[in-house]
């Protein structure tokens, strides 16, 4: 007979219960299940608890990454593609990629905290380069 009790995951101290037919939509964590410590299976440091609650979420309705805070966001994306979740990274690229589409360079910068590493004048010799390909929106 098989064995249909809910699992239980540590994240950050705290322990997580989840029916396995929503775990089990990652492989990776249906793996994990044999490596359980206690019956209680370790996640990694950076996952925290809002984000694998987000993570369940969103393995029954994806659209909640849509809606879901940024920071707690971009957890669960690592997460989806640390397990592995098809479905999940695959919604989480279309936010990405809404999320980036329609903003400026610098704009992207300051959103990511990402420091360039063109001086000025490279920076325009390369923008002058691309110009035939600048977005026009």
């Amino acid at each position: 007979m098989e064995n249909t009790e809910p699992l239980r995951f540590l994240v950050k101290n705290e322990e997580i219960t989840v029916e396995q037919s929503i775990a089990f939509q990652s492989g990776t964590l249906q793996e994990m299940r044999d490596i359980a410590i206690n019956d209680v299976i370790p996640l990694p440091d950076f996952v925290t608890t809002d984000a694998f609650y987000a993570y369940i979420d969103a393995c029954s309705d994806l659209s909640i990454l849509h809606t879901i805070d940024w920071d707690v966001f971009l957890i669960v994306a690592e997460l989806s593609n640390y397990l592995c979740h098809t479905d999940v990274k695959f919604q989480c690229i279309q936010r990405f990629k809404n999320a980036i589409k329609k903003h400026t360079v610098e704009e992207l910068r300051a959103m990511w905290n990402i420091e360039s590493d063109f001086t000025p004048e490279e920076e325009e010799a390369v923008r002058k380069e691309f110009e035939w390909c600048q977005n026009p929106f």
